[in-house]
């Protein structure tokens, strides 16, 4: 399993056009009375979400934002080739925060390519990491596609991430569920080492 925005691409956002972003969030939030308790854009936008009001003029704004930095500012932290290599040989599943048309978009600029059995992404989940949902949905997809069947406790999964919300995930799953054996990998943010396939495939630690 990869994270994706930090992990293999970085979206590289403006810092400007992040604090508008956030100024955004914020607004809608306060608009909606919706009581925040931290004022980063996803913890924002997963309050709106828990309240049941402004979620939907949220993600249209996130995809908003994030397709234009697909388009304007990412570049890989991976080699798209690869990657799908890796990906073609290999059963691997994509779990994101960032939205479905942020991952089309970075596909149409060539930045990220196909082969993934599963993508996850915010359009698909009630949760975002660092809740377990993303994952469960990942993992109930590679359990279908196992070979005997079924993931069991000596199956090891890896999750690559850059992030405490990917780790987090992870151990909220592991609280949860025997089977597979989830382990967490982190490689730095938006830095691209160690890279995100050699972690997978266990070239460095």
């Amino acid at each position: 399993m990869f994270d994706m925005d930090g992990t293999l691409v970085d979206l590289a956002a403006p810092p400007s056009e992040l604090a508008e972003l956030r100024a955004e969030v914020r607004a809608l939030a306060e608009r909606e009375r919706v009581a925040l308790d931290h004022f980063g854009i996803f913890p924002m936008y997963r309050a709106l979400c828990v309240a049941g009001r402004g979620a939907d003029e949220a993600r249209e704004l996130l995809d908003q934002y994030e397709v234009r930095w697909a388009r304007t500012s990412a570049r890989p932290l991976v080699s798209p080739y690869r990657l799908a290599g890796f990906l073609s040989s290999s059963s691997a599943a994509l779990v994101t925060s960032n939205g479905r048309a942020c991952v089309a978009a970075l596909r149409d600029g060539g930045l990220l390519p196909d082969g993934f059995l599963v993508e996850v992404t915010r359009d698909d989940c009630a949760h975002l990491k660092p809740h377990p949902e993303p994952v469960r949905r990942a993992v109930a997809v590679l359990d279908e596609a196992a070979p005997s069947g079924a993931l069991t406790a000596d199956d090891l999964v890896l999750f690559v991430g850059d992030s405490d919300a990917d780790r987090l995930a992870v151990d909220a799953y592991r609280r949860t569920r025997d089977a597979p054996l989830l382990r967490f990998l982190r490689v730095s943010p938006a830095d691209g080492s160690p890279d995100p396939v050699d972690v997978a495939t266990g070239s460095v630690g």
